[in-house]
């Protein structure tokens, strides 16, 4: 087995390890200190299959570094704290229907997970008092910024997205048990509707519902991926989490016997979710007490 193989084992046995214990990877009911994880001494934060994986782990502190970084600091980790796995892309070619990119994987260590660094949260006097609409005002915003929108229909039983009539239809938005699913429903949707060949033409020649199986369910996780990185930026993340851990884990066993499908999807559901947000995603703020 290859060190890239061996790193794709790693982030997807982190992931099904999560959905064993209840738990969707990406989502978490707080934030670290209202930030998405970064690289120490970076703002921009981890994007892609390495924020997924990163805004699992259980630390308040936002920070990472490498293992290597750690060690030229003189830092070690703590007694039985293990690395988390880090994805670096290289473009590559692709195959009939996901990019096959060339892969580095390192190991990277939370600041919390080290002897050595020194850092604080944020006090609570100086985060923000964020009013308990605010996450459906950014939704409600988001979805009336989206470019080049499908149709959006109310008017059915289930929810579903239609590439021949380019038509996303839904149940009223009162027959959700709460305004925080709906949008969530919708967001899955909208990322579907992003493979359109109006819109980034995720499926080239092919329909997203032919007849390969394999096909259609790598499709769905993209989707789902993509609904949680939509849902972190309008800050949609605990209301959701009970039905997405199950939608989640119900496709365990297939992520289970397709080790690189996570790591695959990832990269398409940020494309997605970047083009609805029309490029205008906001970035983190910078962490307010850096390590030392």
């Amino acid at each position: 087995m290859s060190d890239v193989e061996a790193g794709y084992q790693r982030v997807t046995q982190a992931i099904l390890e999560q959905l064993e214990a209840g738990v969707v990877p990406w989502r978490k009911p707080w934030t670290a200190d209202g930030e998405a994880p970064r690289p120490l001494g970076h703002r921009r934060p981890y994007q892609g299959i390495n924020r997924l994986i990163l805004s699992c782990a259980r630390f308040s502190c936002p920070l990472w570094v490498t293992a290597a970084r750690a060690e030229g600091r003189g830092w070690a980790p703590r007694e039985n704290e293990k690395p988390w796995p880090l994805i670096t892309y290289v473009p590559g070619s692709r195959s009939t229907f996901m990019p096959r990119p060339r892969t580095k994987v390192s190991d990277v260590y939370n600041l919390l997970q080290l002897e050595g660094p020194k850092w604080r949260p944020a006090s609570r006097s100086e985060c923000p008092n964020v009013p308990s609409h605010a996450p459906i005002i950014a939704a409600e915003r988001f979805v009336a910024g989206v470019p080049n929108p499908p149709k959006i229909s109310e008017d059915y039983d289930s929810a579903f997205y239609r590439p021949d009539r380019d038509l996303i239809g839904l149940p009223s938005r009162d027959r959700f048990d709460s305004i925080e699913e709906y949008y969530s429903t919708l967001f899955h949707e909208l990322v579907h509707s992003t493979g359109h060949k109006s819109r980034l033409d995720r499926w080239g020649s092919k329909q997203m519902l032919d007849t390969s199986l394999e096909r259609y369910s790598f499709e769905e996780l993209v989707a789902e991926i993509g609904c949680q990185f939509l849902c972190l930026e309008t800050g949609l993340q605990a209301p959701t989490l009970a039905n997405s851990v199950a939608y989640i884990a119900s496709w365990a066993n297939r992520l289970g016997r397709h080790q690189t499908w996570v790591i695959q999807a990832a990269p398409q559901a940020e494309r997605a979710a970047r083009w609805l947000l029309g490029g205008t995603a906001s970035s983190s703020r910078g962490s307010r007490h850096e390590a030392s």
